[in-house]
């Protein structure tokens, strides 16, 4: 796994939660992996492993370039390998900056809001696309996410999700409830709504259902929260006398896992306001480890948080009719709350030890897990481009676990160059019977999980066979992974997967990574376009390939 620096801008004990994703996804990391640069914030004191910096210099454009001939210090100090910025702009910008003079890749988290305020200034959108076509990846949170990534033109193969986890949950805190909060609650149906107040969150539609159980003296309303709209919201519910029905409060972490336990159902409706869009919505899975329904919105990210029939129900956040038929169901038939309290309680059990997460980033950053894959070379006369070849290989990233030359009848050196690589270079010979067949034989002796054939005058980049790894890993439906790649001077951009296209003329070359599973024999009878042939007897097997859009090779 690569050294690792994480340049973010939120991070705990600040809170928020944009900060405690970054936080999840700094912990999967071994320690002596991973160097934290946090924005220095007045009154927030970091951790002792997390260097605080003032990032930006107000009389200085731009206003970055003081933190990056820090952040250069520190990339050689600690010998830092990978960059992980938790924003587009304007973190992506030095990330860019370093890779440029580094040649340090980087990933950029993206969260949501930081993207979709950048799509309203034309001149940020294209620095955008540029910081993000340069990342070697992209983690998103929702696919909802994920999807505003396409105003960029971002191929699918850059970006992954990977969930935000629930913070505030059983196992972390022990509940806990002060004595004025539970003298309000006490004997009560309590309906919990949490997050920051902000006019997204949709507080007002909130009270308003409150008001709608006014005269339920059996139910009570919280929201747990502080932010620019709480005077607004404390004055609403004044107005409308319900001082006695709902209350907002900020409750600490124990406190609110007790909130959580003593609540009959958690509401969580968040709408778009003036493009303020809800990224996740960490609320529905902190609901879910509790075994609480939570009433969601259908918008934005939240559909990721709360599964529908399974955590919770979706709808639209201002069917506020729906939304109160939903909420009273839960709150009086409690055969029904009983049955998806245990619909809950199976779904988090069944996820409950799902750390696809965690291996994912790990992945991101250059943890392959074992070496799977097996390089097979067809080679004829080929004294002067072989070892060049094997060196590319061996120089790679991601280590193979074999490579295997199959030398077809040459005439010259190029068994004896081969052999002088014995071990680590596994030497076929037979007589000239075209490159199918030496292909085909080194394929039978590959003992990899994948294989990849390569052509004799083949250059590798040294991230080849990492890059092409990791799209199979985050890609579980493709065959195979293709990339763009020189012949020559000259470029072969390639294209996205299309059977249409397929069809009508080759575009994969045929140095690409295949699932050994899926893999077929190539046809020995043909002598041109025997790539082309594989290609379409695996679409014919409904198997698909996935371009990864770099020049590899």
């Amino acid at each position: 796994m690569r050294k690792t620096l994480f340049l973010v801008e939120e991070y705990p004990p600040y809170k928020g939660g944009v900060g405690r994703f970054l936080h999840q996804l700094v912990f999967y990391l071994p320690f002596e992996k991973r160097t934290v640069i946090a924005q220095h914030q007045r009154d927030v004191e970091h951790p002792e492993d997390v260097q605080s910096v003032q990032m930006f210099a107000p009389y200085i454009w731009p206003h970055w370039l003081p933190v990056l001939f820090k952040l250069l210090r520190i990339v050689r100090i600690k010998k830092i390998e990978h960059l992980v910025v938790s924003s587009v702009l304007p973190y992506g910008l030095i990330a860019l900056a370093i890779k440029f003079l580094k040649k340090i890749p980087y990933t950029v988290v993206v969260h949501g809001m930081d993207i979709l305020h950048i799509q309203k200034n034309p001149w940020k959108r294209q620095i955008a696309k540029i910081v993000l076509s340069n990342s070697d990846s992209i983690v998103t949170n929702s696919t909802f996410t994920k999807n505003q990534l396409h105003a960029y033109s971002i191929n699918n193969t850059k970006s992954v999700i990977i969930h935000p986890e629930a913070y505030c949950t059983p196992e972390a805190f022990t509940p806990r409830i002060s004595s004025k909060v539970q003298s309000f609650i006490k004997g009560k149906k309590l309906v919990l709504s949490v997050g920051r107040l902000v006019k997204r969150k949709n507080y007002k539609t909130v009270i308003e259902l409150a008001s709608r159980f006014k005269q339920n003296q059996g139910v009570v309303f919280l929201i747990s929260g502080d932010g620019p709209e709480k005077t607004v919201l404390q004055k609403l519910i004044q107005q409308q006398e319900l001082e006695s029905t709902v209350r907002i409060v900020q409750a600490d972490d124990e406190e609110l896992a007790g909130l959580y336990s003593q609540s009959k159902c958690v509401l969580f409706i968040p709408t778009s306001f003036y493009g303020d869009v809800e990224g996740f919505g960490i609320v529905g899975t902190e609901a879910a480890s509790f075994g609480i329904p939570c009433i969601a919105s259908n918008q934005g990210g939240v559909p990721d948080a709360v599964i529908e029939n399974q955590t919770g129900l979706l709808f639209d956040p201002l069917d506020i009719n729906c939304i109160y038929n939903a909420l009273h169901r839960f709150l009086f038939d409690e055969k029904y709350w009983q049955e998806f309290h245990k619909t809950i309680l199976d779904y988090t059990h069944k996820n409950k030890n799902n750390h696809g997460s965690s291996q994912l980033l790990k992945m991101l950053l250059g943890d392959m897990g074992e070496s799977d894959i097996s390089v097979v070379i067809p080679a004829y006369n080929a004294e002067s481009t072989i070892l060049p070849c094997i060196e590319s290989i061996q120089r790679q990233t991601l280590q193979p676990k074999e490579i295997i030359v199959v030398d077809d009848g040459s005439t010259d050196l190029t068994s004896r160059l081969v052999a002088s690589h014995k071990p680590k270079v596994v030497l076929l010979s037979q007589n000239n019977s075209g490159a199918p067949k030496a292909r085909n034989r080194g394929a039978k002796l590959a003992t990899g999980r994948y294989v990849i054939f390569l052509d004799s005058d083949i250059l590798a980049k040294p991230r080849m066979l990492e890059c092409m790894k990791r799209t199979l890993l985050t890609h579980k439906n493709a065959s195979y992974c293709y990339s763009r790649f020189y012949f020559g001077w000259k470029k072969f951009p390639s294209f996205s997967f299309s059977e249409r296209l397929l069809k009508k003329h080759n575009y994969i070359h045929t140095s690409s990574l295949i699932r050994r599973s899926d893999l077929v024999e190539f046809d020995e009878t043909l002598r041109r376009h025997q790539d082309w042939d594989l290609w379409l007897t695996l679409l014919k097997q409904n198997k698909t390939g996935i371009l990864y859009p770099e020049y590899l090779y």
